[in-house]
């Protein structure tokens, strides 16, 4: 059976076998600082725009380089790429030594202390990892499959994602994103993937404690965060090649081509989407339903009648190896 994304109940702490992870990177974050601020000190900063409305100021938004910076009466919210922010853009191999020396600029720009935008609240986080790959990056996105646990959505020819209501893994092409501007000589000639784990809300509840900026800079915690990216990669369900194998039943035969027939009539997911149709069309009972849906779910991960594509196998060692170093 395909295993599910990664939930604290089935983490493997793979530390002992690995060096610490150290190629990922701390991309776009939200952080909300709940500390009052001048709104003057954005004045000077690029795309300031002050809004005023019937009872006075109500906000104030500035860019600082790549961040985003609103400013209210009751505190402040910074959003961007982290990443980008210290080098410019995460086309570059990220150092994590200098996530302290960035909230030291964010504070001076607002004029905060450097404890009270480390005491910042994270809203939102993003790992990603630039991974170096010996296929197509197509042929990895055009791969990826829906589960129960969460559903490929297409963001292009070669970009995708697996969303989760509060969390989504997503691949694209990096080099197509970047264009002319290119990427870091140190990826190499080759395709290269950007994936990254987003958790786009509920941080503190699905990361099992409160994550503040200065979290982030804490060594221990940057490296959980490529352990669960690893994790969370090797636990998405790719599409799997039929093995016809020799058969020593009649079962075993009926099967086996079941399994190619679906493939032949848009795969699984149309299969599963036909179920669930008849189901709240009242032309399955949901005893039936489920009962189908159970099968077919058998039928695409049975090891005795599929295994993972090369491309999945190759995938999963890339961004192993691009985290680890």
């Amino acid at each position: 059976m395909v295993a599910a994304p990664v939930t604290d109940s089935n983490r493997t702490d793979r530390s002992c076998s690995n060096p610490p992870p150290s190629g990922h990177d701390v991309d776009t974050v939200r952080l909300r600082i709940d500390q009052p601020v001048d709104e003057r000190r954005l004045a000077s900063l690029p795309e300031y725009e002050r809004h005023d409305g019937d009872v006075g100021w109500l906000r104030s938004t500035a860019k600082l380089r790549n961040l985003r910076v609103t400013v209210r009466p009751s505190g402040v919210k910074v959003r961007g790429s982290l990443a980008a922010f210290i080098s410019g853009t995460n086309a570059v191999p990220f150092d994590h030594d200098r996530l302290e020396e960035a909230f030291g600029e964010i504070a001076d720009t607002l004029g905060l202390p450097l404890l009270d935008v480390l005491a910042a609240r994270v809203m939102r986080l993003d790992a990603g990892v630039n991974v170096p790959l010996g296929v197509p990056v197509v042929e990895v996105t055009g791969n990826l499959r829906s589960s129960k646990h969460g559903r490929v959505v297409p963001r292009g020819r070669a970009s995708s994602g697996v969303e989760l209501s509060n969390r989504g893994l997503y691949v694209y092409d990096k080099r197509a994103e970047r264009g002319k501007r290119g990427v870091d000589p140190s990826y190499g000639d080759g395709p290269l993937a950007r994936v990254e784990l987003r958790y786009t809300k509920d941080v503190d509840r699905q990361l099992k404690r409160p994550v503040t900026a200065g979290l982030l800079c804490r060594r221990p915690f940057y490296e959980e965060l490529g352990r669960r990216l690893v994790e969370y990669v090797d636990a998405t369900p790719f599409r799997r090649t039929v093995r016809l194998k020799e058969f020593r039943t009649v079962r075993d035969l009926r099967r086996a081509y079941a399994v190619l027939g679906i493939r032949a009539h848009g795969d699984f997911e149309a299969a599963l989407a036909s179920v669930e149709a008849a189901r709240v069309e009242g032309r399955l009972k949901p005893c039936q339903s489920h009962a189908l849906r159970r099968e077919l779910e058998e039928l695409r991960t049975s090891p005795e009648l599929s295994e993972p594509l090369d491309v999945a196998l190759r995938f999963r060692h890339a961004v192993r190896d691009a985290v680890y170093g």
